[in-house]
């Protein structure tokens, strides 16, 4: 309510950007995308010179990509790098760009924007995310090594999500090289090493329970496709964890 008046009372002062960014982030926290977006976009549009204008067009970024939205996406986080290059929302940016060329199946273009924030920006949490993007889509294009050197640079760095992704991600890139013990050690590892982190632990065991079964482990198969259906109610989880149990009887 009080942005409100903020954003009626005193439309060109130039704190009235801190308050339409505020309305943004209520409507977005209610799940009100098309409202949040109406202010967000006011930001860029009314206050091109506000600190906060890069910052307002990735978040306008994130929530297109966020809804599938991935052309209008990397226009808007293209928009946050060439009308203000050189700002703290650059890596976000560019990873941003680069996430919505891959769901847009532009692989080159994004391979070459994840190696920007690599490069660029390395000491930012956006090139561990970047890191893990790339080497998931080098390993799938059959650079394995390199795409392992890059989780492991992950998990060097991080003790976090990431760094959990990267550990799931050497034990699926040696899982899609078909070397399905290589595969079973390192995904075995994150339910040790993350255990806070359900997704890619439940992500891992059963990874490894389809390893398993395709080394012939049957017995191993089964405790660890019961172990998902344990931690799990009627998700991805359970269901893939149901059909790997089906095929074993």
């Amino acid at each position: 309510r009080q942005l409100n008046i903020i954003v009626n009372d005193f439309p060109n002062h130039a704190l009235t950007a801190n308050a339409y960014l505020g309305l943004g982030d209520a409507y977005l926290m209610k799940n009100n995308h098309s409202q949040a977006i109406t202010y967000y976009r006011q930001i860029s549009s009314k206050f091109p010179n506000s600190t906060i204008a890069p910052f307002s067009l990735v978040k306008l970024g994130d929530i297109y990509y966020s809804n599938g939205n991935y052309g209008d996406a990397e226009s808007s986080y293209r928009k946050a790098i060439q009308n203000y290059s050189g700002s703290q929302e650059s890596a976000a940016a560019y990873l941003g760009i680069a996430k919505s060329q891959e769901a847009q199946n532009k692989i080159d273009s994004a391979k070459a924007n994840f190696q920007y924030v690599i490069t660029n920006h390395s000491e930012t949490i956006e090139s561990d995310e970047a890191r893990n993007k790339y080497g998931r889509i080098i390993a799938t294009q059959g650079d394995v090594p390199n795409a392992i050197k890059n989780f492991k640079a992950v998990i060097a760095r991080r003790t976090d999500d990431l760094a959990a992704e990267a550990q799931y991600l050497i034990g699926w890139s040696y899982m899609h090289q078909e070397d399905y013990s290589a595969a079973v050690e390192e995904l075995l590892k994150v339910r040790y090493l993350y255990q806070r982190h359900d997704y890619w632990v439940h992500s891992a065991t059963l990874d490894a329970a389809i390893c398993q079964e395709n080394l012939n482990k049957k017995d191993e198969a089964i405790k660890l496709y019961n172990i998902v259906l344990e931690n799990n109610t009627d998700n991805e989880f359970t269901d893939e964890a149901n059909e790997g149990l089906n095929r074993l009887k």
